[in-house]
This record gives structure tokens, sequence and C-alpha cells, in this order.
């Protein structure tokens, strides 16, 4: 026998080197789940901060678990407002819930399979010359431009106990209103299913209906709208086409209103 067959790996050789491997593997997954990951607050922060374009603080607890389902929840969030706001703060949340498939961290899109919300407080605010305080990632990395980016899909998302206002240039007329539940699911044509109920103004609404594919947004392209309103005895339906489910850049809608107002 040569040397160099001596040198060739048996089986047995072979079954020892997966063995180890997977001891190895197992072993960090352990410790990643059981270790305290509490240091991953301010990368975390720092992350969200760059993709939102605005200072995220996570000022509570924090926890994270690692497994086949990434869990993260975190208590007293603050979003920062835009410099020339008038509130030191855009949004405050008491309690945040997040779930994502960890291996779509790694090979997107993004799956969120959950987001809950809980205890959030907007000081929403347009200036003079039409800017809102609530369009973020103006000039940041996300605006490279239509295309570059997978939007997440989200499985659930709730939001609960949601309280603002509104204030209004030039008149700075104030607008309070609320949430008393939301929740919108993605289906598997990215079309966002959605449910609202709240007040604006001392006035109880109703909305619900869907908007997509959102995935057509990454791409700088049109989504369909369709959505039912109730306000008392005020019914309407919106419905049409755009290319932002945020500003209504580019929208098409049309508005059919009823009742005796």
């Amino acid at each position: 026998m040569t040397g160099g067959s001596r040198l060739r790996p048996g089986p047995r050789r072979i079954l020892v080197l997966v063995a180890v491997l997977l001891f190895l593997g197992g072993t960090l997954a352990v410790s990643l789940v059981s270790s305290d990951l509490a240091w991953l607050r301010g990368p975390l922060a720092g992350m969200a901060s760059r993709a939102l374009g605005r200072e995220l603080r996570i000022e509570g607890p924090f926890n994270l678990e690692v497994g086949r389902i990434l869990r993260l929840s975190a208590r007293d969030l603050v979003l920062a407002n835009a410099p020339w706001g008038s509130a030191p703060a855009l949004a405050h949340v008491d309690r945040l819930e997040v779930e994502v498939e960890t291996r779509t961290l790694f090979r997107g899109p993004l799956r969120v399979v959950s987001l809950r919300l809980e205890g959030v407080r907007l000081d929403l605010e347009t200036g003079p010359d039409g800017r809102a305080n609530w369009a973020l990632g103006e000039g940041g990395e996300g605006d490279s431009g239509a295309g570059s980016t997978r939007l997440p899909r989200f499985d659930a998302v709730e939001v609960g106990a949601l309280t603002g206002r509104l204030l209004r240039s030039p008149d700075r007329e104030v607008v309070d209103f609320g949430l008393e539940r939301l929740t919108g699911r993605e289906d598997g044509d990215g079309i966002l299913h959605l449910l609202a109920e709240g007040s604006v103004a001392g006035r109880p609404f109703r909305i619900s209906g869907t908007g997509g594919p959102l995935g057509h947004l990454a791409e700088g392209g049109e989504v369909g709208v369709d959505l039912e309103i109730v306000s008392g005895a005020v019914t309407g339906r919106v419905t049409g086409q755009t290319t932002s489910l945020w500003s209504l850049a580019g929208a098409s809608l049309g508005v059919d209103l009823g009742g005796p107002e």
C-alpha cells in the first residue's frame, strides 16, 4: 500500500468528520438560542435607523430568540421626527413583537410571519411646503432606484391601541385620531387584505378592502386599491390605481360616497 492510499479517507473517517461538524453546528445553534443576545439591541436599532432614514431608539427591555423562526420583542421604541417637525418624535411604541422566517434573512424576500404593535402614539404633521413628516427614507440608501428593493412579505400584521394627532399647515389645524384595531395579511398573490376600526375627530370609522400586488411598489409600478369606508351613516368606496399607498403619488382613484351629509 502506498503512502497516498494511506491518506485517503475511508467511510469511517468521513462519518466521524460529519458527526463533528453536526456537533459543532448544534452547539452553535444551542448557544445562540440560550445566550443573552441583548447586546444586539444597538446594532439592530442602527440597521433600522439607516433603513428608515430616522433614528430609532429601543429604550425598554429587549429580547431576541434565534431558531427556524426569529422572534424579537422590545418595549418603549421611539422613532425620531423629521428635523423640521414640531414634536420631538414621530412615533412611540409601547411594545413590538415580530416573528421572521430566519432563512429569508439570507435568501429573500423577507417573510414576516407576524408583526404586532401595541400602544402606538403618532405625531403627524405637514409642513408649509406640503412635506409630510411620515415620509420615511427620503434620500436614504433605499432610494437607489426602482426595482432595487424586494419588499418583505407580511403574513399577519396587528396594531392595537393606536392614538395620534395630525397637525396640518398652513392654519396649524389639529385633528385627533385613533385606531382600536388594525389587521392586515398578505395573500399568496401579494394582495394586502386590510381591516381598520377607529375614529377621526371624534367620528368612528371602519375601513376594509384590498391593495396590491405589493411587489409592484418596489418596481415603481401601479397597485390596485379597493376599499370600503363606513363612518356613521356615511358609506363610501375607493377604487383605482396608485404607485404609492402612503402619498398616493400617481393615483387614479374613483370615490363613491353616500349618506345624509
